[in-house]
């Protein structure tokens, strides 16, 4: 076969290799983040907007853990414009990205001088590993594809410049698609590190022929025997522009979100337990002393570690108390990540002059994961499998070489090399196609994440949420029995998230919404009032404790007529006034929602049914009901909310449009 033919052949096989995993994955359900990011986001439903989306933060909201993505955003805006608000479209997209991906990380092994087999076993490996499911099934996992593509292709411009007669049109390239990475994610920054690594380890070569590598003697001399100063340096030509793009991003970044990088008084122990100890409103401590946030942060090394070797568990959500804090030096996973990263760090210093293919990927798998490690700085989160996506590229590069190493030349053991990692292969596939099945809607994901993260209070909180969702549902069906069965199930899920993280907001209002739908308001009341203590910016517990005080006021205010009837007057006043302060009370809690979050559709839901039966706002109501329909086409009540508005319509002196 000629070589030409076998690449391409090896191409196509980890094209068609990333494609056919998450073919099953085109079905499923807008889960977790997609819902604010997509189903309920207003700003991408008009292409008119794309300009507005780079003087905004990720999540449309101010303060210093806001997020810059312009670019996924616009992403959402195109495949909105093209599909509106079918899931299956967003998908489509994540997978061609990660084919994309899978195939620029084969070419780049090619371009740097590695085999078919080491460049086609990373390809393949990439394009099949599970650890990636998170971010090609989980819609919102874009940024970390689009940021690798960015990220690829910039170097193979960065790569191509030097010998090219347009050099100046590869290096703009190279600097729009650096800009583009970051654009789509902070983490792309590690490129101006890996750029210079690159050139030492794998120097590009000039128009002429000469090796053009960066300036330093120490990296010319590792990467040749030339002597540096016959080398061209990329200092000026490459390095200082790409410097100049960081530069002018960081300070867009600042200019949008008021910071450069997210405060850890910004950032919830929920979700990264690695951040300075705290008091919460209830007296509690969380967070971590600096020698526990280190310890810890090599104990996460662990866990990415295990799922880069062994992806059987995986789960959506990590946060306290899934990973608990290293406390003891003596803590066997910390060790164990201390040996991990010595480990990583000298085979790179070793393999430097013996395989430069190998040093380098395990350069990229450090370089790009310690902006995430918590290390230098502290992210938003304690461990996310979507953030070894870009890293996992370097591994994957360097258990290539090493299974190339491992067949060697015999024919017999090459065969058995290639057996085992078809296998593999296979096995990665497997497991792949069957993850993308728990992504496809909220019950089958939290269900899985029930298994395979039980200690999350995160995890048992949302699974909580579900059972007590497919309660409502029953009970709507008159199987009280077993409704009730599931709202004790749900109870205890809350609790043992409480038990877990005692100021867990969404878990207290869990429990509220529990004991507001069995009638025991005052209970619930005072739950609603600890989760919004707990979590002030909490728009869902302000709603829903709104719904609690309006139901009671109802309820309390039906009594009336019958004490008039029995001649008691005054206490059916008293009744109707207890229910107009009630009423009124509930209308505050749900305007105050809508300040935080104008887009929320279910407190406008809300607030029209109090517009309509208290405040008895025709025009209001209807007004309301319009911008549920705006906000939520899809509304799972819609129904409901279009026969209210027909009945208001048709009601004497309302507008009938």
């Amino acid at each position: 076969m000629r070589r030409s033919n076998a690449a391409f052949y090896w191409a196509l096989a980890v094209g068609v290799s990333a494609v056919l995993c998450y073919v099953n994955a085109v079905g499923n359900d807008f889960v977790l983040d997609d819902a604010r990011l997509i189903r309920d986001n207003l700003r991408i439903r008009s292409l008119a907007n794309v300009p507005n989306l780079f003087a905004t933060s990720y999540w449309d909201v101010a303060g210093p853990q806001a997020l810059y993505r312009p670019l996924v955003l616009v992403s959402y805006a195109v495949n909105y414009a093209i599909n509106g608000l079918s899931p299956g479209g967003y998908t489509v997209v994540n997978i061609a990205l990660h084919a994309g991906v899978s195939l620029l990380l084969f070419a780049l092994v090619r371009a740097i001088g590695g085999s078919l087999f080491v460049a086609g076993a990373a390809g393949i490996a990439f394009a099949v590993h599970p650890v990636h499911t998170e971010a090609v099934a989980g819609i919102s996992g874009r940024p970390e594809l689009l940021a690798a593509v960015f990220f690829l292709l910039a170097m193979h411009l960065h790569r191509l410049a030097p010998g090219a007669r347009t050099s100046l049109a590869y290096r703009a390239g190279t600097l729009v698609c650096f800009a583009g990475a970051l654009l789509s994610k902070e983490s792309a920054m590690t490129l101006i590190l890996i750029l210079p690594v690159m050139d030492a380890l794998f120097p590009a070569k000039g128009i002429e022929g000469q090796p053009v590598g960066p300036r330093s003697p120490a990296f010319a001399l590792a990467a040749s025997r030339k002597p540096a100063t016959a080398r061209q340096a990329r200092i000026v030509t490459d390095y200082l522009p790409l410097a100049g793009v960081a530069v002018a991003y960081l300070l867009v970044r600042r200019a949008v979100l008021g910071s450069i990088t997210i405060s850890e008084s910004a950032i919830a122990p929920l979700d990264n337990p690695l951040v300075p100890i705290t008091e919460d409103p209830f007296g509690g401590r969380m967070g971590a002393t600096a020698v526990e946030s280190v310890m810890t942060a090599f104990a996460v090394v662990v866990e990415y570690a295990r799922l880069l070797v062994w992806p059987a568990r995986l789960s959506p959500d990590y946060s306290y108390n899934q990973i608990p804090l290293v406390t003891s030096t003596l803590d066997g996973r910390c060790l164990g990540g201390v040996a991990l990263v010595a480990v990583c760090l000298v085979a790179v210093a070793l393999l430097w002059r013996r395989n430069r293919i190998a040093a380098f990927g395990l350069a990229f798998l450090a370089l790009t994961f310690s902006i995430v490690s918590n290390f230098l700085i502290t992210i938003g989160t304690i461990c996310a499998e979507r953030l070894m996506y870009l890293p996992s590229a370097g591994a994957l590069m360097a258990a290539g070489v090493g299974l190339e190493r491992l067949a060697g030349s015999a024919m017999a053991r090459r065969r058995l090399v290639a057996g085992a990692i078809a296998i593999l292969i296979v096995l990665g596939a497997v497991r792949t196609l069957t993850r993308n099945r728990d992504w496809n809607n909220e019950v089958t994901l939290w269900s899985a994440a029930m298994q395979a993260a039980p200690r999350s209070a995160r995890v048992q909180s949302e699974y909580g949420r579900i059972l007590m969702a497919q309660a409502e549902n029953l009970a709507e069906a008159g199987r009280t029995a077993d409704a009730e069965q599931l709202y004790s199930g749900a109870q205890s899920h809350f609790e043992t998230a409480l038990n877990i993280y005692p100021s867990y907001s969404p878990a207290i209002e869990g429990l509220a919404m529990i004991y507001s739908l069995h009638g025991r308001f005052e209970e619930a009341i005072v739950l609603y009032e600890r989760a919004v203590q707990a979590w002030p910016g909490n728009f869902a517990a302000l709603t829903n404790w709104g719904s609690a005080l309006w139901e009671r006021a109802r309820r309390t205010g039906a009594r009336a007529p019958a004490l008039h009837e029995q001649g008691k007057i005054a206490e059916a006043n008293e009744l109707i006034r207890e229910a107009d302060a009630g009423s009124q009370k509930a209308l505050e809690k749900i305007d105050r929602a809508i300040a935080m979050m104008p887009s929320y559709a279910h407190a406008h839901l809300i607030r029209a049914q109090i517009l309509d039966t208290y405040a008895s706002d025709r025009a209001g109501a209807i007004a309301e009901f319009e911008e549920v329909l705006r906000l939520m086409p899809n509304h799972p009540q819609r129904a409901l909310v279009e026969s209210e508005l027909q009945r208001l319509r048709a009601q004497p002196g309302t507008d009938r449009r």
